[in-house]
């Protein structure tokens, strides 16, 4: 006769040093992504002005890319291209919500991928 006792945690329970890693896995990754992408929506921004150092053709790709996150900086860039320092508060704002949607994201990535 087979033996058909449990020795092992259920499925769905994961243990407390489990989700500890999981959400340091998931908040490094988020703040990786999340500072390129948005850095890079930043710099995009900043370039839209003919006038700018950085300005080049470049910004149209660089534009498309970043549009979620660098479409207000672009608004306030175009409008007054002179406030360099207001797209900056405009773009940290948009990069801790996107930090916080894209660790999120990855968090039930991340226990998903566990079970």
């Amino acid at each position: 006769m087979t033996d058909l006792r449990v020795t092992s945690k259920p499925a769905l329970v994961m243990e407390a040093n489990e989700i500890d890693e999981l959400k340091r896995r998931a908040a490094k990754s988020s703040l990786a992504i999340g500072l390129i992408y948005v850095g890079l929506g930043t710099i995009t921004a900043m370039s839209v002005y003919p006038g700018s150092p950085l300005y080049g053709d470049w910004i149209y790709l660089g534009l498309l890319l970043t549009l979620p996150v660098s479409v207000t900086g672009f608004a306030v860039m175009y409008a007054k291209p002179d406030v360099y320092l207001l797209v900056l508060v405009v773009q940290t704002i948009m990069f801790f919500i996107f930090w916080l949607v894209l660790y999120r994201y990855l968090l039930k990535r991340y226990a998903k991928q566990l079970r």
